[in-house]
Formats: C-alpha cells, sequence, structure tokens
C-alpha cells in the first residue's frame, strides 16, 4: 500500500538514504530487471560485502574507483559500495574504445576498477592513485566522477559531491511524491551520462523501485513506450530526442505512467493529450544535475519553444550581463546557477575551476556560482527560455562537443597535418591537409576516429584543402572554409559488396536509409543513418541470419564489409552454428550490447562517456 512520500530530514549522502530504507523497508523491492530484482535489504547486503572487499584493497575517503559495467544491477551495487568507503565512482562504459578509457582513468586518477561479477581489477593507467577531497565532511565528498568536453580537446573530470545528489533526490521525492512499494523509476541512460544520477538516486533515496531497461530498449520510442507500459514505472526521465517522439505517440489512458521528464537539449515540441504530465528540464553536469523544471500544458496560443523552466529547490538562477549584473526580464544575458552543491570543480585544473566557478554576490560569503555559457531570458510568465550559447562548444545530433576534440583526433592520423571542422545540427565536417603521403581512404579515416570520438561526433564528410585559410593572427579563418562538394570532398572509390553477407548488410543499408547504391566501404553514418536506424539495422539482420547481433558492433564497424566480417557472416548462403560468434561469458548480454551513444547524450553531458562527451551536461 502506499507510504508518505519522504522528506528531507534523511541522512545527507546518497548511500545513507539508501541504508535508511533498507532498514525502513528492507522487502520493498529496489532493483527490478530481466535478469535480476532485489529488495533493498538485499541491494544494502550485497553493496557492503563489496565495500568489505574494497576496503582490504585501501579503498578509502576521497578514493576513485572505475566501474566498468553496462547499464545493470551490479552497476548500482558498485556505486554504493564506493560510497561506503568513502569512495568516488566513476563510471566508464565497457564499450569505449580502449585510449578514451585509458585518458578518462588517468584524468580521475583511479586505481582499482570493478568489472563484471563485482570483480575488483587493479588499474595501471592512473599511476599510484589519488584521494580527493578526503577530509571534507561525507556530504561533501565526490560521489561521481562525470566527464565533459575540454576546450583543448581533453575531457574533463567533474568532481560531483553528495549534497548535489541528495539535493536533486529530495527535491524530486517531494515534488513528484515517491513512495515506497507505490512508484517505480526507470533508469534508461548509460552509465557513463549523468542523467543517471537523477534516475537512480531520485526514487532509490525514498524507498521506491527502478526499473531498469535492457540493453537497446532505448533506442526506439515503440520499444521504450511499450517497455514503459510493461514495467509499470510511474517516473522516467528522457533525454529530448526521445521524450519528443514519446509525446507523439498514443497512449493508454489507463497507463501508470505519471510524470516525463525530457531534458539534455532545447524541447522542440509541446505536449498533446499524454495522460501523463510532461516536463521539461534544465541541467548540467557541473551543477550536480538539474537545476530548472518546466511543468509543460498543452500548446494552446502559445508561439514559442517550451521553456526550461525556473529553480528547484536549494538552487538560485542569475541572468547576468557581460559586466555581471542582473539584465531586465525580457532580456538576454548568461546563466548563472547557485545554490546546493555545486560540483567540486574540474579535478587536476584548478584554473580552469576558478574560472568558471565563482564567488557568488548574491549569495553571501563563501558561496560559489557556475558560469553556464548558456544564454537565456526570462519571459513574462517568469519561466527561463533557452537561447543559445555563449561559448564556441556546439552540439551535432543532440550531442555537445567541441570542435578541438574532433581536430584532436583528426591530428592524431599520420597522414594529416592540419584539420578544422565545422560543426552542423546533422554532421560534423572535417577540412583536412594531407602530408606528403598519399590520402588514406575515406573509410580507412572513419575506422580511425571511431576508435577516438563518439560515432555521432565522426565527420560526415572530408574536405581535402592544400592549406587552411587564416586570420591575421594565425587562427584559421572557419568563415572562409569551403562548402563541401564534388570539387573538394574525398570519397571511396565504389567497391560492390562482395559475397553473401555483406550483400545482405548493404542491402539492409540502402533499404533502411533510402541509398540507391551501397559499396562494401560505405559508412552507415555518413549514409544518414544514426542510433534509431541502427536498432533497425540490428533486427534486420538478427532476421535474416537469426545471430544475435551486439550493437557495438554496428556502431563501431560502420560498413558492410567490416560489419559482415566482425559478424562472420558467410560469403554464400545462411551461416552455421560454428560461424556465429559465442558469447563471451556469462555477462555477454550485458557486456556486448552498447548503449545509445546517440540518442542519449543531451546537452553539455557527456563526454564520455566522452565519447561523449560531455553530453551534456544536460539533463
Amino acid at each position: 500500500m502506499p507510504h508518505s512520500p519522504v522528506t528531507s530530514t534523511q541522512p545527507s549522502t546518497t548511500h545513507g538514504r539508501v541504508e535508511l530504507m533498507a532498514r525502513t523497508y528492507p522487502r520493498a523491492l529496489a532493483l527490478i530487471s530481466a535478469r535480476e530484482t532485489l529488495n533493498y535489504a538485499e541491494l544494502d547486503a550485497k553493496a557492503s560485502g563489496l565495500a568489505r572487499i574494497l576496503g582490504e584493497h585501501g579503498v578509502g575517503p576521497g578514493t576513485t574507483v572505475a566501474v566498468r559495467l553496462p547499464r545493470c544491477v551490479d552497476q548500482v551495487v558498485a556505486t554504493l559500495a564506493i560510497w561506503k568507503r568513502g569512495g568516488a565512482c566513476v563510471p566508464v562504459d565497457p564499450l569505449l574504445p580502449s585510449q578514451r578509457a585509458e585518458r578518462l582513468l588517468a584524468l580521475s586518477g583511479a586505481r582499482l576498477s570493478i568489472g563484471p561479477g563485482c570483480c575488483v581489477i587493479p588499474e595501471t593507467a592512473a599511476g599510484g592513485g589519488h584521494r580527493w577531497f578526503p577530509d571534507v565532511p561525507e556530504s561533501e565528498r565526490i560521489a561521481y566522477v562525470f566527464f565533459t568536453s575540454g576546450s583543448s580537446g581533453e575531457p574533463k573530470a567533474v568532481g560531483i559531491p553528495h549534497s548535489g545528489i541528495v539535493n536533486e533526490a529530495v527535491w524530486t521525492a517531494e515534488t513528484y511524491r515517491f513512495a515506497p512499494f507505490d512508484t517505480v523509476g526507470s533508469w534508461l541512460s548509460s552509465p557513463g551520462f549523468a542523467i543517471t544520477r537523477w534516475e537512480l538516486w531520485s526514487p532509490l533515496g525514498a524507498g521506491a523501485a527502478v526499473a531498469i531497461a535492457d540493453e537497446s530498449t532505448e533506442w526506439d520510442a515503440e520499444a521504450v513506450r511499450k517497455w514503459l507500459l510493461e514495467s509499470g514505472v510511474t517516473w522516467s526521465v528522457v533525454v529530448t530526442r526521445l521524450g519528443e517522439q514519446l509525446m507523439a505517440l498514443p497512449w493508454p489512458d489507463d497507463t501508470a505512467l505519471r510524470v516525463l521528464i525530457t531534458g539534455g537539449e532545447q524541447l522542440r515540441s509541446w505536449p498533446g493529450d499524454s495522460p501523463f504530465q510532461v516536463v521539461n528540464s534544465y541541467g548540467i553536469t557541473e551543477t550536480s544535475g538539474v537545476r530548472l523544471v518546466a511543468p509543460l500544458a498543452s500548446r494552446g496560443a502559445v508561439d514559442e519553444l517550451p521553456p526550461i523552466g525556473d529553480v528547484i529547490g536549494g538552487t538560485q538562477a542569475h541572468v547576468l550581463d557581460d559586466t555581471g549584473h542582473p539584465v531586465p526580464d525580457g532580456e538576454t544575458g548568461e546563466l548563472y546557477l547557485g545554490g546546493i552543491g555545486l560540483a567540486h570543480g574540474y579535478l587536476g585544473r584548478p584554473g580552469l575551476t576558478a574560472a568558471t566557478f565563482l564567488p557568488d554576490p548574491f549569495g553571501g560569503r563563501g558561496h560559489r556560482m557556475y558560469r553556464t555559457g548558456d544564454l537565456v531570458r526570462r519571459g513574462v510568465d517568469g519561466q527561463l527560455r533557452y537561447v543559445g550559447r555563449n561559448d564556441g562548444e556546439q552540439k551535432t545530433r543532440g550531442v555537445r562537443l567541441n570542435p578541438a576534440e574532433v581536430e584532436a583526433a583528426l591530428l592524431e592520423h599520420p597522414a594529416i597535418d592540419a584539420a578544422a571542422v565545422r560543426v552542423r545540427s546533422d554532421a560534423v565536417i572535417a577540412y583536412v591537409v594531407f602530408g606528403a603521403d598519399a590520402a588514406p581512404p575515406v573509410h580507412d579515416l572513419r575506422s580511425f576516429l571511431a576508435e577516438r570520438l563518439h560515432p555521432s561526433t565522426v565527420p560526415k564528410s572530408f574536405v581535402r584543402l592544400a592549406g587552411l585559410p587564416t586570420l591575421l593572427s594565425g587562427k584559421t579563418d572557419r568563415a572562409a572554409l569551403p562548402e563541401p562538394g564534388p570539387d573538394n570532398v574525398i570519397a571511396d572509390t565504389y567497391a560492390a559488396a562482395s559475397g553473401a553477407g555483406e550483400r545482405a548488410v548493404a542491402e539492409a543499408f540502402g533499404t533502411l536509409l533510402g541509398a540507391e547504391r551501397v559499396g562494401r566501404d560505405d559508412d552507415f553514418f555518413a549514409l544518414g543513418g544514426d542510433s534509431l536506424g541502427v536498432a533497425r539495422l540490428m533486427t534486420e539482420l538478427t532476421r535474416q541470419f537469426g545471430i544475435e547481433v551486439p550493437a557495438a558492433v554496428l556502431f563501431e564497424e560502420r560498413t558492410p564489409r567490416r560489419i559482415a566480417a566482425a559478424l562472420r557472416l558467410p560469403v554464400s548462403g545462411r551461416p552455421t552454428s560454428p560461424d556465429v560468434p559465442s558469447p563471451p561469458g556469462p555477462a555477454a548480454a550485458d557486456e556486448a550490447a552498447t548503449t545509445d551513444w546517440l540518442g542519449t547524450l543531451g546537452d553539455d553531458e557527456v563526454e564520455d562517456l566522452l565519447t561523449v562527451l560531455d553530453r551534456t551536461e544536460g539533463t
């Protein structure tokens, strides 16, 4: 039966709130997945057991521990265990390229990781490790290290304290009246995406249950709707693109879903007659999550995009001009956020921290505010509305990136002497100057970059230049970069698919993407594919060949030739059982599947995953 909603008088740490729920409601369901279900007593016991093992490995206050697990029950157990020891969780998607993962480990200082089966593994990438802020009060210890993109092309490690997560969780639970045995939240995002923090710890700190979606569910709005209905989810947070698709679908009046929250980028549509409340939200990693919300009515006579809303409890929002003074309502200014639980800053980068985490002149001595770089204005209804960015960071396909990161990856290629990129809403265009060696095939360039970048930030087109246009200062004159066209875009020489497997993949590309001719080296994403297309491609290849098609293969291999080789598709006929790759172990379903890199990351959050990259910071 329903119980009273949680109150703000509970413990000041995230794990402390879960421990209280385990004592108060030990038999209440905590985690629900297709493979495993735990109540609160079982969840706390598992986490305590792993915490003892971590203690034997020297984990204590301020220690960073990487968690290399997909979205699963063990991910939650591992995170709680780290927190019980006073450590900080560093979620690293197990499908990240090894070079990227090692960079993240080095930035965080993690010397241990937790892998499948909750086994503890020493890490060498981070050297001797580092303890971040070990002597601060428990509520201010770092709970998570997430990654956002940097202006130099390097990811930034953001240390989020428990106080920010708890503030968000308490406000959420009280606002949406979470209660044990009554509320079921959803977990749809990648563990490396900071929105996970909101999805998990708001329900779990209130004694409510969290339903964990199977890998790949989040790629397709129809599949998400079906899962939400079948799981009895009552409260769900989704990225903007998926939210727009869900709002456009028909829903039964008796759905259990009461609240659908969207976030990550500008919401472009208003809800219709959905039987649940739609809430638009705004938040970034550096502010420990959601800070603004806007409950939306149907559009009615409103002739503008939905607002990003007003502040949640414990938050102050300031709209300031270039001199740091408030702007009048209706005028555009930069958004600064203050209040409870701002991130400690960028780990190991005190200069950058000082430049963006500023003294808050409106909050009194000792208070800070974060300069978001986002331009907003306050409407006549008192709601803030997003206007644009105030810096060089841009987005493509809903993923925030800094062009410098893509350029840095391009310059790692031995054949490229100089590079620049132009970011469009649907693609990244690369401008490259090659050295003395012949230009490599385009599919080789994309494969090289796919090992280093998030899939949606791998350039769609490569424009070859004799030299980059420059300003008098010597900086690249980006305004003078030419438009891509048949005279300057490098294209692979067409090669027809060879063998039944390659032809089947090429034909599936053509059918799904409307391409008349697909060669063996044509790139799925360059032809216009996206994460939803990947889901459909998985379904089609599974139907044709009767084998498991890991999403990771499609994201990483990208061309008919490479996909057919990775899946061991035959030259003729259909594959026999010896040709089907065997799962690597009992956790193969979790380890083989990938997260929705294209669809889940949103404004200012990623990075990575980075892959991401910094997603996002947006919730």
